[in-house]
């Protein structure tokens, strides 16, 4: 099933199978991230499929991942300028699928100086991946944290801590905002749901990723 969340009224969440008629025909039978690249919607499978849906949901492609990363686990995927960008459980490296050639590179974050002495680049798994105005933000399962690096360069420019240790299982930033879901079981108080205002956090303390 895919839920739409309301932003206006975030309490309103709408749920339903986007394709009613349809079946998704994917390995596992697991859709693992979807996203718009404004065009239409790309919905990522967890094992080598990916499909495009125009804005009505109708299915309109349907094809196999270029077999070099078909068998990766996928996680996020985000539509930015370079094309589709996608996260996964067997590295902390981004792998970007060139919109004209549809060849699959690597992209390896570059921290700098921004991790703290107990933590090292390769501990990072991500659970989604958003893009916007020449940015990523990555949100991590494996720390309470979204990285935040050049879509251009690679260079990590900041990493925004969080209170808690639940894992974030998916990131999007819309319009100065930045949403990020928990997982959360319903008798837990924490929220399943935070949402910040960028301007906010681009000026928060928390730089450390053991925040």
């Amino acid at each position: 099933e895919i839920f739409a969340l309301n932003v206006a009224e975030p309490k309103n969440v709408q749920g339903g199978n986007l394709f009613p008629t349809t079946p998704l025909l994917m390995r596992q039978g697991r859709l693992e991230a979807i996203t718009w690249n404004g065009r239409a919607y790309e919905l990522l499978g967890g094992f080598g499929r990916s499909i495009q849906a125009d804005i009505h949901l109708n299915r309109i492609d349907d094809r196999a991942l270029p077999a070099s990363i078909a068998t990766l686990d996928f996680t996020g995927v985000t539509s930015g300028p370079a094309g589709l960008s996608l996260t996964h459980e067997d590295s902390a490296d981004i792998v970007v699928i060139d919109h004209l050639s549809g060849i699959p590179k690597p992209f390896k974050l570059d921290f700098g100086s921004l991790l703290s002495p107990n933590t090292v680049a390769t501990s990072f798994r991500w659970s989604g991946i958003a893009y916007d105005r020449g940015l990523f933000y990555l949100s991590s399962n494996t720390h309470p944290v979204v990285v935040v690096a050049s879509a251009a360069t690679a260079e990590v420019v900041s990493v925004l801590g969080f209170e808690g240790d639940a894992p974030f299982s998916d990131v999007v930033v819309s319009d100065g905002q930045i949403y990020l879901p928990r997982d959360h079981n319903y008798f837990e108080e924490r929220p399943p749901l935070l949402i910040f205002d960028l301007e906010t956090l681009s000026t928060s303390p928390h730089s450390d990723a053991d925040t």
